[in-house]
Order: structure tokens, then sequence, then C-alpha cells
């Protein structure tokens, strides 16, 4: 467990059926672990059992008591979970000790969330199906301060799924944890809403069998938020040029601090028609394809501190802009230390009212040469040691009169 989690280890080993598959919810109590809660037929009479490793554990929504609470002090380890609409499942309680739900070698998803999962202690789940998920949310999950959940499995697809809403509470002294590791392709992906005050990281996304992989796939429609005090780390995602640590198509925003490295594709990538705003921290390090990237008709609005740097290939770009990429007057964006094709290629409409840094780059460090697009600047732009042209600028670029702009190959 982690240090903001005052809660002790004593766990209650629930005695198991190893023989059971199939078990339901038939709550005439709250208790998971009262033995008069289960059946092993959907409506049925007590099994006087309770939930084991090999059974495929299915709470419907018409049937017994809506709310249901592993207590304090227990351990549960089921196949897989299905909590229907209407019910709502409580990991631990408010006691000293530690309740924790770990879910083993489903056929498919680990756990299907259609009502409401709470989890103030922990949830570990760990080798959903081949092509499953390991969690699979069109519900609400709510992740308390010093809750802990832990998501793995190198045969798995995704780590979370969010048609519904996540969020992970927290301040920035006490978090909730999610880490998501060893998944074929997506780390968390949805059209739903996420939103993080706690801590998240997802790391190796290693498809072997797979031609995409991504750390964070925001659909149409979705929100990913990472707020005042969210901190989010990805960490390897591993495939050429086809691998971003955020692709979205729907609307990011981050007042927190994020951190992707070991990218072998983009690190954040507008390919929708929605915006990213970053209002926090946003750092991308040994990247492949770009730190930083629109196309389409998306854009990015950065009010906080963009920074990119170290990067894999030389056929790479510090920022790539295909639709409106605007840096406002409290920005800051520092691209450095790159062997880069061109740091900023614009081929759309770029913005700068704050601070632009460049320094340290082998390449191009500023391409702007289609018809149409727009480069204009009224903040501060500084560009120190580079090799290779400082400008390759044709059409439409603008530096406003009072603006600052430095340019010093040496």
């Amino acid at each position: 467990m982690n240090s903001t989690n005052l809660k002790g280890f004593i766990l209650l080993l629930i005695p198991i059926n190893l023989f059971a598959t199939d078990i339901y919810w038939i709550g005439t109590s709250v208790q998971w672990t009262d033995k008069d809660n289960w059946s092993l037929s959907s409506g049925g009479p007590s099994c006087s059992c309770n939930p084991s490793v090999s059974d495929d554990v299915t709470i419907e929504s018409a049937i017994g008591n809506n709310m249901i609470l592993i207590p304090d002090g227990t351990l549960v380890t089921v196949k897989s979970l299905e909590i229907a609409s209407m019910k709502h499942l409580f990991i631990g309680a408010l006691g000293s000790e530690v309740a924790r739900l770990e879910i083993k070698n489903a056929v498919g998803s680990g756990m299907v969330i259609s009502g409401k999962v709470t989890i103030r202690d922990s949830l570990i789940i760990t080798n959903a199906g081949i092509s499953a998920i390991q969690v699979n949310n069109g519900g609400e999950m709510t992740m308390k301060p010093g809750a802990v959940v832990y998501l793995t499995g190198s045969s798995t697809e995704n780590g979370l799924v969010n048609e519904g809403v996540v969020e992970l509470e927290g301040d920035c002294i006490s978090k909730s944890f999610l880490t998501i590791e060893n998944t074929l392709e997506r780390g968390i992906e949805g059209s739903g809403i996420f939103i993080n005050n706690g801590s998240i990281l997802i790391k190796d996304v290693d498809p072997a069998v797979s031609g995409f992989a991504v750390g964070i796939n925001v659909l149409a429609s979705g929100l990913f938020k990472n707020d005042t005090c969210g901190v989010l780390m990805i960490d390897s995602i591993d495939i050429d040029g086809l691998s971003p640590g955020i692709e979205t198509r729907g609307q990011v925003i981050n007042a927190g601090d994020i951190h992707i490295t070991n990218i072998k594709g983009s690190g954040i990538q507008n390919i929708g028609n929605d915006t990213i705003f970053n209002y926090g921290s946003m750092t991308v390090t040994n990247f492949g394809g770009s730190a930083f990237g629109t196309s389409n008709s998306g854009t990015f609005v950065n009010h906080g501190s963009l920074e990119g740097h170290t990067n894999f290939t030389a056929s790479s770009t510090g920022i790539s802009n295909n639709g409106d990429f605007i840096n406002a007057i409290t920005g800051s964006i520092n691209l450095h230390d790159l062997a880069v094709f061109e740091v900023i290629d614009n081929k759309s409409n770029f913005v700068n009212s704050g601070m632009l840094n460049i320094t340290t780059v082998t390449g191009d460090v500023i391409r702007h040469i289609l018809v149409g697009a727009t480069f204009y600047s009224d903040g501060q732009i500084n560009i120190m040691d580079f090799t290779g042209d400082g400008l390759n600028v044709r059409f439409d670029f603008e530096i406003a009169l009072g603006s600052t702009f430095e340019i010093d190959p040496n």
C-alpha cells in the first residue's frame, strides 16, 4: 500500500468453493462476506457460500440489496465481476484495516461496471482475457484518497475503457493511485468523463501482436481532465511511429503535471476537432514523432508550460501543427536538446503571445512554407544554438511591432 493509506494489513480470508463457476448476488444484507447473500442461480436460493477465485460473479440490478460492501480487513478473490445499474459496490469502509478485491484470469473483461464502484482501499486486476479489458466502465468509478488500483495483463488489449465517469479523488498531499502496465494496445480509452486529482502511471504498453498502441486515447465527445493536484506519468509505449502517449479526438484539460517519456510515436497529439487546454505542466522526452501536435481542425492552447527534449530520431518534430496552435500570454514553450527534422513544422495557424524558447537543436528551427498557413507572434521568441536553417519561411510570417525575436546560431 502507499504511504497515504494508514490502514493496516490484517485481512480476513474468505472461505471459498473451488468448484463453483457462476455466482449471483441475492443480497438480503449489504455484506459481501455474508454467505446468505449469494446464490448459484439468478434470483435463486442461498448457496451458503462466498464467491471464490474460480467464480464469475454477477450483481444484477433488480435483485437484492443495492449496496454491497467488502468490509475492512477482507481479501476477496474472484475470476470476473459484473455490476449492474442501480448497484453500488464499496471496497472498504472507513476502518483502520484494508479491504482488497482481486480479479484474476477472466475469460473476458475483468470488471464490468454499469452501476457504481467506490474504492477506498485496493483493487487488483490481472490477466483478463485476450482482446478484452481489465475494467470496462459504463457507470461510475470513484477512487477515494489512499485507494490503490493496479491493472496488468500482457495478453489484455485495454487497461481501462471508460464510457461513464471515472474520478480519482485527492489533494496535493493525499492521493489515490492508479497503475496500468503491460497491456497490449491501450492504457485508458473512452468517450466518457475522466477526472484525475490523484496519481496515474501507465507503463509498458507493448503491442506484441498489434500495429498500434497508446497510453490514453480520448474518443470523440470524451473528456480527460488532469486537475490541479493530478499527476500523470506515461512511460514506454513501444511501437515505432504508431505509439502516442496521449491521442485525442475529444477534449483534454491539464491543470496539473503530465510527464510522457520513451514514446516511439508522438507525445501529445490532437487528431480531432476539439481542444487541448494546458494550464499546468506538460513534459515530453524521448519521443519518435512530435512532442506536441495537432491535425485536422484540432486546437492546442497553452496557458502553462510545455517542454520537449531528447527525441529518438532525426525525423521527429518538436511541434507539428496542422490545426490551430496557440501559446497564450502566460504560456511558456521550451524545446531543447533535439536532433529533429524541424523543431516547429507549421502547416496551419500558429500564434505565440507568450514565451517560445528553442535551444541546442540540430535541424531546421521553424518550417512555415504552405500557402494559407499563418505564423504570428506578439510575444517573445528566442532561438539559440542550432545547426541547419533557422527559418524556412515563405508566407504570412509576422512578428508584431514591439515584440521580441532573437535568433543566434552560435
